[in-house]
């Protein structure tokens, strides 16, 4: 602060007084302002603001003790330096005018250079009062800043951070960053090396430069970020200030971008791979329970079994595939826990290893829930399957069904899957489910086991509760809500006698050959006359050359030149009204809506000869003969 810019409010009751001031005061180069009573200094220092405050002690209205203290309390004005003037030389007065707030004290009669000198030692106060405050700002501004900011001088020795930069380098007081050289902490640097010909070519250019890389804290650990390097004054010395942008945050969204793109590839592709798939396990399922009827050795049946066992495994992968990507229609009804957990048990029972115990727990009553019983039996499934995995030296499997009361009271459905083995540790507990993400050793786990449970409960409005420790094992706790009414949803008997076809004509018309042979033997052993067709186009003259005999029509939904939902609309445009199965893998509400809307039936692949057998004779029984109106 210069004399030529200081502003002096000079606030005294005698005339003479203020003239005396002013004739020592002008010469220096001060602005002066006058008050000629206590009142009239506040009122003047709150409108003018002064840069000193010359304050006589015994005025009216107001003494210069009460303007004094009065001028602490204003937010405005608290921090302008006061030189009290008094003819009192006590040391009370003293001590009352430093209480009220007084920076210095002048006795009259006063010495013109006394005056002078204590004057500029006051401006010089006030000029560094000014310097911190402005120091202060800068400190609050640049610690709210998210990025964090070096300085660093000629030698690139950091001489200031913020807080953001102290946090994000780890720095504690034992190891500070103030004292460091910058490039300690460069890691790896892309587009450039941080070095003193950095800093020379920065200094002669004035330009900013942009870079990026690895950076290491001062704890070891690594992060990346991005840095803009600019030019800087530092204590009237060259120096470089250092905004440092941290990546990491941005890194881990593009990883669950890229990881959501996955999925939304894998969705779109899931029903094609599924339609294939599911065209190969088809005849295997089919096949199997044929052979099953004609087999009789015991050892070619056990392989017959180990057959089909595999390619029901094949549909439950392709299905958990479906289920994760893109969900599947659900078939919801009351399943009552105990008897899935039974058949989950039967399922484990010959495929855990001797060293591993399967045990149950049951409720003394029935527990029944609303769900689809098969992603049910799945869930359960997966966990056991991991539990198994998580117990490589043996140990203990636990399901248990209980009932228990929630925080308010309400009763809830519990299922514990629960395990002895390595369990796991709190990171990778937060890491579970996430699609992609295994414990288990590359090719051992596909990371989509943990994923499927997931949406399936979640689907399913059910709350899991994981806990687990590493080397005390794991435990899966889901909360249901009970069902209103226990009755089970049922399941689809096997073929028997009153599902078996009279000589009736049925065309079955799909585009894979094994499929469609396996499907055209399976009927024709049922009692069915049957006619077979490889495409759309070929079931539409068949059609024409068969209209008065022909009973059903079983075909597949995904063909070339005429898919299965055109060729039952043609037939209907035609004025023919066929019972109608159309076989496809996709489930979902939107098909199955197109489908009741043309009139036919829906049969997912794959399917078991049971299956096939009682949906054609369902519609041989209770044909639709016009197409149900399209739904909004």
């Amino acid at each position: 602060m210069t004399a030529a810019k200081t502003t002096i409010l000079v606030a005294d009751d005698d005339q003479i007084a203020r003239e005396l001031l002013a004739a020592h005061l002008s010469v220096m180069g001060f602005a002066l302002v006058f008050a000629e009573d206590g009142q009239a200094a506040l009122e003047t220092a709150r409108e003018v603001v002064p840069d000193i405050i010359l304050l006589d002690v015994m005025m009216p209205k107001m003494t210069g003790f009460e303007v004094c203290a009065a001028i602490r309390q204003d937010p405005q004005l608290k921090q302008i330096p006061i030189l009290m003037i008094t003819t009192l030389n006590d040391r009370d007065s003293r001590l009352a005018g430093l209480e009220a707030g007084a920076d210095e004290f002048i006795t009259k009669p006063f010495d013109s250079r006394e005056l002078r000198a204590r004057i500029e030692l006051i401006a010089e106060l006030n000029r560094f009062r000014g310097v911190q405050r402005e120091k202060e700002k800068f400190q609050r501004m640049v610690d709210l800043a998210p990025d964090g900011i070096l300085m660093v001088d000629q030698n690139l020795e950091i001489v200031f951070v913020n807080q953001a930069a102290t946090n994000l380098f780890a720095a504690t007081a034992a190891l500070p960053l103030v004292g460091t050289r910058f490039p300690f902490l460069v890691h790896l640097m892309i587009g450039g090396q941080f070095d003193e010909i950095l800093f020379a070519e920065l200094q002669a250019n004035k330009e900013v430069r942009h870079l990026n890389g690895t950076f290491q804290r001062l704890d070891g650990a690594t992060f990346p970020a991005n840095l803009s390097v600019g030019t800087f004054d530092w204590e009237d010395r060259p120096a470089l200030q250092i905004n440092v942008s941290d990546l990491t945050n941005q890194r881990q969204l593009e990883e669950q971008l890229l990881r959501s793109q996955r999925l939304q590839g894998l969705g779109s592709i899931a029903g094609g791979i599924a339609h294939d798939l599911n065209n190969v396990i088809t005849p295997i399922v089919m096949g199997t329970e044929v052979l099953n009827e004609t087999l009789t050795d015991p050892d070619e049946l056990q392989v017959l079994k180990m057959i089909a066992a595999a390619a029901q495994r094949g549909g439950n992968l392709v299905q958990q595939v479906l289920t994760f990507a893109r969900g599947s229609e659900q078939q919801m009804g009351t399943v009552k826990l105990r008897h899935i957990t039974k058949e989950v048990e039967q399922l484990l029972a010959k495929s855990l290893p001797a060293n591993v115990e399967l045990k149950t727990c049951f409720a003394p009553e029935e527990l029944s829930v609303v769900g689809d019983p098969t992603q049910l039996i799945q869930v359960l499934m997966n966990l056991c399957v991991n539990a198994r995995d998580a117990l490589p030296e043996g140990g203990v499997i636990e399901i248990e069904l209980k009932s228990q009361p929630d925080e308010i009271g309400n009763q809830r459905v519990v299922m514990v899957v629960s395990d002895t083995g390595t369990g796991m540790s709190a990171e990778t507990v937060k890491k579970l489910g996430q699609p992609f993400f295994t414990t288990k050793a590359e090719g051992e786990g596909t990371g989509l086991g943990m994923a499927t449970v997931k949406t399936i409960l979640k689907n399913h409005g059910v709350e899991l509760r994981v806990r687990s420790e590493l080397g005390k094992g794991s435990t899966f706790e889901m909360i249901f809500e009970p069902a209103a009414t226990s009755e089970p949803t049922g399941v689809v008997d096997s073929p028997r006698q009153e599902v078996s076809g009279s000589g009736e004509l049925i065309l079955i018309c799909d585009d894979e050959a094994a499929v469609r042979e396996i499907v055209s033997y399976t009927m024709a052993c049922y009692g069915y006359e049957i006619l077979q067709a490889g495409d759309g186009a070929e079931a539409r003259a068949l059609c024409q050359q068969h209209a008065d005999r022909l009973a059903a029509i079983v075909t597949n939904l995904r063909m070339p030149y005429l898919n299965g939902l055109r060729l039952i609309q043609s037939i209907g445009e035609d004025g023919d009204r066929i019972p109608s199965v159309i076989m496809t893998t996709d489930s979902s509400a939107e098909l199955r809506c197109e489908i009741e809307e043309v009139g036919a039936v829906l049969l997912v692949k794959p399917f078991t000869t049971a299956e096939l057998l009682s949906t054609v004779a369902r519609v041989l029984r209770d044909p639709v003969t016009e197409p149900t109106t399209a739904r909004a």
